[in-house]
């Protein structure tokens, strides 16, 4: 007696396999997704500044900015005691 319902593709009408390549597309891209995430936050931007003290932020620009050849040693001075506040 044949099953009523059953063409004999897996119960989908032949896309069966199209939906287990639909569903591992999926739980690979939330896998992904996830380990993107742990990642991201157990290592820290490169972008953020010290914030270790009053005005470090500002000695680092300053130092920078000094090492690239952008200011001469009495600009440097100069800024650096302004940003010390003596």
């Amino acid at each position: 007696m044949p099953m009523i319902g059953y063409d004999g593709w897996g119960g989908y009408g032949g896309g069966g396999w199209l939906m287990m390549i639909f569903g591992a597309v999926i739980v690979a891209a939330l896998l992904v997704f996830i380990f993107r995430a742990l990642s991201w936050t157990t290592h820290a931007p490169h972008w953020q500044m010290p914030h270790s003290g009053t005005g470090s932020a500002g000695l680092h620009v300053l130092d920078e900015r000094y090492a690239r050849g952008e200011l001469n040693r009495e600009e440097y001075l100069q800024k650096k005691r302004d940003i010390l506040g003596g």
